[in-house]
């Protein structure tokens, strides 16, 4: 009887071993699942947004331009319903605003007009 025992405890110690192990496989699947997931979801959130600075960017570098109005800027990108949403994503993209010799607002990338842009 003294015998039988320890290879109870043995196999409930086995089992509750196994059962840690597969709980611990289990959750890290579930968590490295979640994490995809996640990911996913945000690029696919702000995939529009960077698309939206890739394009600014690509308009401000042009190299026949050294800087745009907002209204032209705004006939390219009509989507943005709210000026300040797009003066945002100009900001982010890596432009500054200009004002011209008739008051307009002109937008430019900060790399091409750094010795202009806080005077």
């Amino acid at each position: 009887m003294n015998m039988q025992m320890p290879d109870v405890i043995g196999s409930i110690l086995g089992w509750s071993a196994w059962s840690a192990v597969i709980a611990a496989l289990a959750g890290w699947l579930t968590a490295r699942a979640t994490f995809r997931f996640n990911r996913d979801k945000l690029r696919r959130e702000f995939q529009l947004e960077f698309a939206t600075e890739a394009a600014l960017q690509a308009l401000l570098t042009d190299g026949e331009y050294a800087m745009r109005s907002f209204s032209k800027i705004k006939h390219h990108l009509p989507a943005f319903a709210d000026d300040n949403d797009l003066r945002l994503h100009l900001i982010r993209a890596g432009a500054v605003c200009f004002r011209s010799n008739s008051g307009e607002e002109m937008w430019g990338l900060l790399e091409k007009h750094k010795g202009e842009a806080f005077k």
